[in-house]
């Protein structure tokens, strides 16, 4: 838990310094705005999906599937 709670301060604290720096200028570059949206995204996806890896992208059904049948082998 902590390791996540970590993990959102310093996306916030990223998104808040970027988003004053941002703020300086007039208009603002959409290409950064959603790259830097885009890669906060993704990286707290990957942590989250190898923290996981039965919820996520990286599925272990087989894995699991192959367990339970050497299980059923053995009794």
């Amino acid at each position: 838990m902590l390791i996540f709670a970590l993990l959102f301060a310093l996306e916030l604290a990223c998104s808040f310094f970027a988003g004053l720096n941002m703020a300086k200028n007039k208009r603002q570059n959409r290409f950064h705005v959603l790259a830097f949206a885009a890669t906060l995204a993704l990286t707290a996806y990957a942590i989250l999906d190898l923290e996981f890896p039965r919820l996520g992208f990286t599925n272990l059904s087989s894995v699991d599937a192959l367990l339970v049948e050497l299980r059923a082998t053995m009794m």
